[in-house]
């Protein structure tokens, strides 16, 4: 007998526990009526005898899907999350095609809204909230299984024409990206958005960033993604730095809008917006790499970038890149060693050789932005 989904899942068994016991019973019913109908040497019979266990497994979902989005599984969030990874994972999975999936794309979305957008909404996103989840899909390798089901879910043709108006599928890549280990690739932009060219901007990306944002606290590689997926048009938008976009730019390191737009056909048209956009985190005091400690280097890097004159050479672009890596360390109590200062050297000699104008030298509380011998870069 399958199990009654959503009872299981408030119980506490596991997604891979659940899977199991359906694919147990779907073993055993094929071999009941192989067995009992002598269909060992009528390849059709054998064949309407698997269409009959898929047909069954779609119903099953189904009404399994109904009673979750009912709110039959428990008001954690980590159950409801679990429960629709399950679900969507086992509708990937049958003897023929259709997929369960097809049979089902418009419940399985407004389950997705329910489940991620309204459920996860009232939800505190943090360590605890994933060690729930961990606890709840099942051990290391099944999770990692889940996370590739997941990517297919996305990229499925007939579930993305269903949410080309709302991309709640994106709400789906954090899950991928904690779920799957290292042996499970991240989940490109193209995947998520496999229609959509670069110069086009069609969509509401305000809305699917506010969306998102929260999922940071406990998906590192988030902040990235986010700005990879933005057409040059939303760059531009995104890099004018509305007040109302202060959220944004609070959650997103400065060394990935440097990365985007370094890799741009023409750079030079985001050169004026990155210069300002970078002025503008100083003044609201957004962090410039990923900590917050103050002093040392980091106060080095903030007096530094907004005074390149940013160009569309690509060397001088790295070189910020690179700069933004020193911006972790607080020199106050732990001071530059001989060797992270020579490291820290050369990446400012490849600016200076480019711009020319400002010079670096070592001072007893660590060392000082620019010599007082030179003279500094202008914007």
């Amino acid at each position: 007998m399958l199990p009654n989904w959503c009872q299981e899942i408030n119980k506490g068994t596991t997604i891979g526990e659940l899977h199991k016991w359906i694919v147990t019973v779907k073993d055993r019913q094929r071999k009941f009526l192989t067995h009992f109908s002598d269909f060992q040497n009528d390849y059709s019979k054998l064949d309407d005898a698997e269409k009959y266990i898929d047909e069954a497994l779609t119903t099953y979902i189904k009404n399994s899907l109904k009673s979750h989005k009912s709110g039959e599984v428990s008001a954690e969030g980590a159950k409801r999350v679990a429960s629709f990874i399950g679900l969507a994972s086992l509708a990937l999975k049958s003897y023929h095609c259709p997929k369960p999936l097809n049979h089902h794309v418009k419940l399985f979305h407004t389950a997705l809204h329910w489940t991620m957008d309204e459920t996860l909404s009232k939800t505190q996103l943090g360590q605890a909230f994933l060690v729930d989840l961990f606890a709840r899909c099942g051990p290391d390798d099944y999770r990692n299984n889940l996370a590739a089901d997941l990517k297919e879910f996305i990229k499925d043709g007939a579930f993305r024409e269903e949410d080309k108006e709302t991309n709640h599928r994106m709400l789906l890549v954090p899950l991928i990206h904690v779920l799957g280990n290292s042996s499970n690739e991240l989940v490109s932009h193209e995947e998520i958005f496999p229609s959509t060219k670069k110069n086009e901007t069609s969509r509401n990306w305000k809305a699917w960033f506010r969306k998102l944002i929260p999922f940071i606290t406990i998906d590192p590689e988030l902040p990235a993604m986010l700005v990879e997926i933005l057409s040059d048009e939303e760059l531009n938008d995104f890099l004018q730095f509305g007040e109302t976009f202060t959220e944004f730019h609070n959650r997103i390191p400065l060394r990935h809008i440097l990365r985007v737009v370094s890799t741009k056909a023409d750079v030079s048209k985001f050169i004026e917006l990155l210069s300002k956009c970078i002025r503008k985190r100083q003044e609201y005091n957004i962090p410039m790499g990923p900590l917050n400690d103050k002093g040392g280097s980091r106060d080095l890097v903030l007096k530094i970038l907004p005074q390149i004159s940013f160009t569309n050479t690509g060397s001088v672009m790295e070189a910020s890149i690179e700069l933004l890596s020193f911006a972790g360390h607080d020199l106050e109590d732990n001071p530059v060693s001989t060797e992270e200062w020579e490291n820290l050297k050369t990446v400012l000699d490849k600016i200076a050789r480019t711009l020319g104008g400002f010079k670096l030298e070592k001072s007893e509380n660590g060392f000082d932005a620019f010599s007082s011998k030179e003279r500094k870069v202008q914007c």
